[in-house]
C-alpha cells in the first residue's frame, strides 16, 4: 500500500548466489505490474457487467467458436449453473452424452452451425419439444457468424420461445 491509499502491485524474482555450496549473496528485483493487474481487473468487471446484462435477457444467448465449442451461455439457455459452467469449452454433442437431452435436434443443430461458418450467413429454424401428450413448446433458432477481433470465426446463438406464436399459427 503506497503512501497514497492505492495499492502497487510488483513481480519480484530472487536469486540465490553460491559458492561452495554456501549462500553468499541474494539477487533480487522487482517490476511494478500496477498497470497490468489494474486492467485485468477492469476487464473482469466488464466482463461480469456484459454476463449480467446477457444472464437477465428473456431470450437465450450463446457463442460458438469455430470448432462448435461453447464460450459463453447466458442463464436462460441452460438454467443449472453446473451444466452450464461444464459445457464451457464443450460441443452439442458433449451435452446431449452428458445429459441424455436433446439429441433429437442436435444433427440439425451442428448443419446450420457449419453451415453459418460456411456461407457466413445468418440461419434460422424453428425446433418443436413436446411437454406431454398435448402441449408444445416452439423455440425459433437464430445462428449469426460473426469475426472476432483477431479475426476468428464465431456464431452467435439466439432461440426465442414462439409457442404463442405457433398456437395463434394453428387456430387460423
Amino acid at each position: 500500500l503506497m503512501s497514497d491509499g492505492k495499492t502497487e502491485h510488483r513481480l519480484r524474482k530472487y536469486y540465490p548466489l553460491l559458492k561452495n555450496g554456501e549462500l553468499q549473496y541474494v539477487i533480487g528485483y522487482g517490476v511494478d505490474v500496477t498497470s497490468i493487474v489494474d486492467a485485468d481487473e477492469k476487464v473482469k468487471k466488464q466482463k461480469n457487467f456484459y454476463e449480467s446484462i446477457l444472464d437477465r435477457m428473456p431470450i437465450e444467448v450463446g457463442i460458438i467458436d469455430h470448432e462448435l465449442r461453447f464460450v459463453y451461455l447466458n442463464k436462460k439457455t441452460v438454467k443449472r449453473d453446473e451444466i452450464r459452467e461444464w459445457l464451457i469449452g464443450k460441443t452439442e454433442q458433449d451435452y446431449v452424452e452428458k445429459t441424455g437431452k436433446g439429441g433429437e435436434f442436435i444433427t440439425n443443430r451442428v448443419a446450420m452451425e457449419n453451415a453459418a461458418l460456411a456461407t457466413g450467413e445468418t440461419q434460422q429454424w424453428r425446433e418443436t419439444y413436446r411437454l406431454g401428450a398435448s402441449d408444445e413448446l416452439h423455440i425459433l433458432r437464430t445462428i449469426s457468424p460473426y469475426e472476432g477481433p483477431k479475426k476468428e470465426k464465431f456464431l452467435l446463438a439466439t432461440g426465442s420461445d414462439v409457442t404463442a406464436i405457433a398456437l395463434a399459427e394453428k387456430e387460423l
